[in-house]
């Protein structure tokens, strides 16, 4: 006999799911530039993909319930600061994971040829459609538009942990992605479809040879460790984690990265994510339980003339992500 409410909650996310497919399954490659499409839920959110290419998240959420601008702005800010500083107040236990992933990294990146011809000599029809799995959860055309559609479908059905996850995901891959793009441009690695593993142009700003380190898997595993934190259950966990591990073998498996490439992005999303949770969690204590929200919360309602403003820029060349202060 099926309860009331689950039926309910299942029609509900069944609904949800339907909506995301809807959006994240569009085709957003450059044959369908003349496409736009556009979606409205209420005045909470919309999404335009416009004929120039180029994806642009607009959001107004600040007039669901339990938001406080100002106080999450002054969060971001904090925590912008933070992590930018954050290694100059490692702990010795800090260090160490930081030299074990180094060492990890330096190992497979002397391994890196042999992995990737390896990886080529097994591909099968099985791994192919793993590795198009996989890649899903890594890419930003499919997961910043549905991280939106999270948090409207847990604003719409008071879902207060897919919100949660909605935001701390958000933020996250914005942090995750400051130090892979920093590392991007700093080595400059060539691609494995190029053959040399040990090539590397040095520092620039050139949007070419960005091989090391991986984003795709970065964001994967930001997600991963974000839902793991909201979910207790390790078999929830082990798919989090696992489904991350899919999109990494994608990376090696497609010649888009080579394998020391994914571990270390992998790390930088692991790594990362839990230390803004656990600083998140420490805030939490620190702070009044009347406190309203515990989240950060970007976008100011759309009368507003203050504070920041984010939009996601994403085309074919290049990923970034445009801001606004006005004070």
């Amino acid at each position: 006999m099926i309860k009331k409410n689950s039926l309910l909650n299942t029609v509900k996310l069944l609904l949800f799911l339907s909506l995301a497919l809807a959006v994240t399954m569009k085709d957003l490659s450059p044959a369908s530039q003349e496409n736009t499409l556009t979606l409205t839920l209420g005045s909470r959110f919309s999404l335009h993909f416009p004929a120039d290419n180029m994806l642009n998240l607009q959001y107004n959420l600040t007039s669901l319930p339990g938001t406080n601008f100002k106080k999450n702005r002054e969060g971001f800010l904090s925590d912008i600061k933070r992590t930018v500083a954050d290694p100059f107040y490692w702990e010795k236990s800090d260090w160490l994971k930081a030299a074990v992933v180094t060492g990890i990294t330096a190992g497979i990146y002397f391994n890196d040829r042999g992995i990737m011809f390896w990886t080529q000599e097994h591909r099968s029809k099985t791994t192919e459609h793993l590795s198009k799995y996989g890649e899903l959860f890594g890419n930003p055309y499919k997961v910043l538009p549905a991280l939106v559609l999270l948090y409207g479908y847990g604003g719409i059905f008071k879902d207060k942990k897919a919100k949660e996850i909605a935001l701390l995901s958000a933020e996250s891959i914005f942090f995750c992605s400051l130090f892979v793009y920093g590392l991007k441009f700093i080595g400059h690695r060539h691609r494995p479809e190029g053959g040399k593993y040990n090539k590397w142009d040095g520092p620039g700003f050139k949007l070419s040879n960005l091989s090391f380190p991986s984003g795709h898997s970065a964001m994967a595993f930001c997600l991963a460790a974000v839902v793991s934190s909201k979910y207790k259950s390790p078999v929830i966990r082990a798919i989090a984690y696992g489904t991350a591990a899919l999109t990494a073998f994608s990376r090696v498996h497609d010649k888009k990265h080579w394998a020391s490439d994914v571990f270390f992005g992998a790390a930088i999303g692991y790594f990362v994510t839990r230390r803004i949770l656990k600083k998140k969690k420490k805030d939490e204590q620190n702070r009044a339980p009347a406190r309203q929200s515990a989240f950060i919360n970007l976008f100011p309602n759309k009368g507003s003339t203050k504070g920041i403003q984010i939009f996601p820029l994403i085309d074919f060349n290049r990923l970034g992500i445009a801001m606004s202060f006005e004070f």
